[in-house]
């Protein structure tokens, strides 16, 4: 394969994934750029149509049905039957209790979730740290973060009654004692309604 049949492959493909994205975003699709490949390249015979795979688009992304909401958003969170998972983990500022700015869309996501999903009576923001601070400062910490987050939900619109926070600390590491990954937020659903 030649270079120029490498790039024009490279170009194919890329159109081709763009015009998936903006199908699934709704938008129409991207023009393609005029290119300047010599006109040998340009006279070739027309590229096979595409297989089926390059063109799918992901069923939550297709037209949606009579009366059903069409969604083409990224999925940030999975509720389970025991918790909230979030795929985005909620980070803060060095050793405070404040979010990130980026930590927002994920609490944002999680409010959404209780809102949506009225069976889960009781959710409980577990908030952990690493072991870097003094073993008190480490819990005060951990409820804090855990606090400043069901706050974040309470502001959302979800009722305080559902919410309930807890500071795990250093108790419950995952990673190395010192890893920054420790000091994270869980949701655990403690009640639902069956």
């Amino acid at each position: 394969m030649t270079r120029g049949m490498l790039r024009s492959v490279r170009r194919a493909t890329l159109a081709a994934c763009l015009a998936a994205l903006a199908a699934c975003a709704g938008a129409p699709p991207p023009v393609a750029r005029p290119t300047s490949e010599p006109a040998a390249a340009a006279a070739q015979a027309p590229a096979p149509a595409e297989p089926e795979w390059r063109t799918y688009v992901p069923e939550r992304c297709r037209e949606p049905e009579e009366g059903s909401p069409g969604s083409c958003h990224p999925r940030r969170i999975v509720a389970t039957s025991s918790s909230i998972e979030i795929l985005e983990p909620i980070a803060f500022v060095d050793n405070t209790a404040e979010p990130t700015p980026g930590s927002y869309r994920m609490i944002d996501a999680v409010a959404r979730s209780l809102l949506d999903n009225p069976s889960i009576l009781l959710l409980e923001v577990r908030g952990h740290s690493d072991s870097l601070l003094h073993p008190a400062d480490r819990a005060d910490l951990a409820r804090k973060r855990a606090e400043v987050v069901a706050a974040a939900l309470v502001s959302h619109g979800v009722d305080p009654s559902r919410v309930t926070t807890y500071g795990a600390s250093d108790s419950e590491l995952i990673y190395p004692a010192d890893d920054a990954r420790n000091r994270r937020v869980e949701f655990l659903i403690v009640a639902r309604d069956e």
